[in-house]
């Protein structure tokens, strides 16, 4: 993990979280927040946003494992474009 990848997949849950009015989703992560972030502090914010991947809104959503294991970038970023822009 590293902070590229966890901001394209803390920007894609944000939007779908407000798309369909999921409160419960961190407004901010600190790692994000900062310029030059420990490997621990962005692996402890992936874990933060992990938890919420069992929540309805997520289910069917996240890239399951085999997904991740062939193209992890690819997939969250295909995930942020439809989100982003097709409003789903």
């Amino acid at each position: 993990m590293n902070r590229r990848l966890l901001k394209v997949i803390y920007d894609t849950l944000s939007i779908r979280s407000k798309n369909f009015n999921y409160i419960d989703f961190p407004k901010t992560i600190p790692s994000l927040q900062i310029e030059n972030p420990s490997k621990e502090q962005i692996e402890e914010d992936y874990s933060k946003i992990q938890r919420h991947f069992y929540h309805p809104v997520f289910q069917n959503f996240v890239p399951t494992y085999y997904e991740s294991v062939d193209n992890i970038y690819g997939e969250w970023y295909k995930r942020y474009i439809n989100t982003k822009y097709n409003k789903n």
